[in-house]
């Protein structure tokens, strides 16, 4: 485990262009795009717009606190974050 934290590279793409577009977020003031979470061990490292607005493959770059992080296996999660 590094001291400063773990750097977690997450790789996705918009909902593809096939499928109806998003509807406006309920949380985001009407921002266009869906919420969304990323979680280290139950911790939320991220949340706020899905950061894959467009429809090609792209990356975002996260460094995860070291304080996040425990001896052994870490559970890493990606949630929906709209309003059910």
């Amino acid at each position: 485990m590094l001291s400063r934290g773990l750097r977690v590279i997450v790789v996705g793409t918009a909902q593809p262009t096939r499928l109806p577009a998003p509807q406006p977020s309920r949380q985001a003031g009407g921002e266009p795009g869906l919420r969304c979470a990323f979680r280290i061990n139950g911790q939320k490292f991220y949340e706020g717009l899905c950061p894959f607005p467009e429809p090609k493959l792209s990356a975002q770059d996260y460094l995860i606190d070291a304080k996040l992080l425990k001896p052994g296996p870490n559970v890493l999660e990606f949630a929906n974050a709209e309003p059910a």
